[in-house]
């Protein structure tokens, strides 16, 4: 899941930075590998945070991987010294499905509006082996 804020006006180029957590469990995730359009890469702290600062107006990918979860790739945009605040809920890889929430605030609304995108996996999925016995 992605929670999307945007907020302007804050004078220092734009800046992508978000918190990126476990989908099952919530849990922050420290040591997630953030890759920002395969140039820069950063870890995630304690607290599961990263930032990207004195980006320049454009279209960016963020590509989001930690150990034990299913990689993550979004897109966004930034311009006129924005603030893209991202909240990233990483799925277990032992399910197969994709959730994220995205909500959108211009400057000066009171409200944002939010988008939820399910695609479930299969939780009926069952790992079998066969054993002979002679």
């Amino acid at each position: 899941m992605i929670i999307l804020n945007c907020l302007a006006g804050h004078g220092h180029g734009n800046l992508i930075k978000g918190t990126v957590t476990a989908n099952d469990t919530g849990e922050l995730l420290s040591g997630a590998t953030v890759m920002l359009n395969s140039d820069v890469t950063t870890k995630t702290d304690a607290l599961g945070n990263f930032r990207f600062d004195n980006l320049a107006d454009g279209s960016y990918t963020l590509r989001i991987t930690h150990i034990g979860y299913i990689p993550y790739s979004l897109e966004t945009v930034v311009s006129n010294d924005e603030v893209r605040s991202l909240r990233i809920n990483l799925l277990n890889e032992e399910w197969n499905e994709a959730q994220f929430d995205t909500e959108t605030r211009l400057p000066g609304e009171t409200s944002g509006i939010s988008e939820l995108t399910f695609t479930p996996g299969d939780p009926l999925f069952i790992k079998a082996g066969i054993t002979f016995f002679f």
